[in-house]
């Protein structure tokens, strides 16, 4: 008798499709049911969640931009091939490490090699450190990527050939030319990650 009144009150006895349509509805409405394990509407949970969430993804793809911009700075003005490579070669690396393997490792090297970061009861700050690093890692890597490929695209322009030959510094023109036409591509696929 009380299984029968569970479904009823849950809805659980009406066929599969109804169902389906009842749920979907109420996600559309932000009704997203109850939650059995906490006692509470699933929406008051996801609200209580969201702060932290924003708070997180807001930093973590705050560095990930800072990360990507120096990864493509580094690569494009690094001294010597090979420097220039490896740094260009870094966002592919990044997008191949796991993330659950990258959160392993910070942990263990921040944590218990260098005791920098306590693993029980850090800080407010300090307990964000390895959480937006672990998210900003591969979200850098695309962004890099496209950077450095757009600076290589752009160096090549006439306007970058004539601003050098009126006297501008090779570092003046990436500053000034080049790097404001090579991020729009980046801040489009930026949007689109965030």
């Amino acid at each position: 008798a009380q299984i029968a009144q569970m479904r009823t009150a849950y809805g659980a006895d009406a066929p599969l499709w109804r169902q389906y349509l009842e749920s979907l509805g109420g996600a559309l409405r932000g009704d997203f049911g109850f939650s059995l394990q906490a006692g509470v509407p699933v929406s008051a949970l996801l609200a209580a969640g969201l702060p932290a969430t924003l708070r997180l993804a807001a930093l973590g793809f705050t560095l990930a931009l800072v990360i990507a911009v120096l990864l493509a700075a580094l690569s494009t003005l690094s001294y010597g091939r090979v420097l220039r490579r490896a740094f260009a070669a870094l966002p592919s690396l990044f997008v191949a490490v796991p993330t659950f393997w990258l959160g392993i490792t910070l942990i263990q090297l921040f944590s218990f090699q260098w005791r920098l970061i306590p693993v029980i009861n850090p800080g407010f700050w300090e307990g964000l450190i390895l959480p937006v690093m672990t998210l900003a890692v591969p979200i850098s890597a695309p962004l890099a990527q496209l950077l450095i490929r757009n600076i290589d695209v752009v160096m090549h322009q006439p306007f970058v050939t004539v601003a050098r030959a009126k006297g501008a510094s090779h570092r003046g023109v990436l500053w000034r030319h080049v790097a404001r036409n090579a991020m729009l591509p980046v801040l489009t696929v930026a949007g689109l990650l965030l």
